[in-house]
């Protein structure tokens, strides 16, 4: 019985199993945690090492890390005009949120979201 070599390899590839997924980490490493943009919805991704550093050096839970992610661009902007304004109000709010408009966020996740990124921010006294 004459087969094709290739397919022998192919049948032998689809019997061993490669206990790497697809971006090199072994199976069962759990999955990569992801930050969602509270102004724009969009997603990055992250590391636990990185969400584990910052909590502790804000005080705060991982979760509220990953629930109050501002990307740079909207945080830029929203700083600009929380200065302009000398607070933060749902207009302000409005104007730059780019997201679903079924999760505009409100002014307390927003000033607690300001506290927590970027840099600098984290040497002030916790608010919350």
């Amino acid at each position: 019985m004459k087969t094709n070599i290739s397919d022998l390899i192919n049948e032998i590839k689809s019997d061993v199993k490669s206990p790497f997924n697809r971006q090199g980490r072994p199976f069962g490493s759990g999955k990569v945690p992801r930050l969602t943009c509270l102004m724009t919805g969009k997603e990055r991704t992250t590391s636990r090492e990185y969400l584990n550093k910052k909590a502790a050096s804000l005080g705060v839970e991982v979760d509220d890390i990953v629930s109050c992610y501002i990307s740079k661009t909207p945080l830029t902007l929203l700083r600009k005009k929380v200065k302009e304004e000398n607070n933060i109000n749902e207009e302000i709010i409005k104007s730059i949120y780019t997201g679903p408009e079924d999760k505009i966020p409100g002014v307390e996740k927003v000033e607690k979201a300001l506290y927590m990124n970027g840099k600098g921010f984290s040497k002030k006294e916790n608010p919350f």
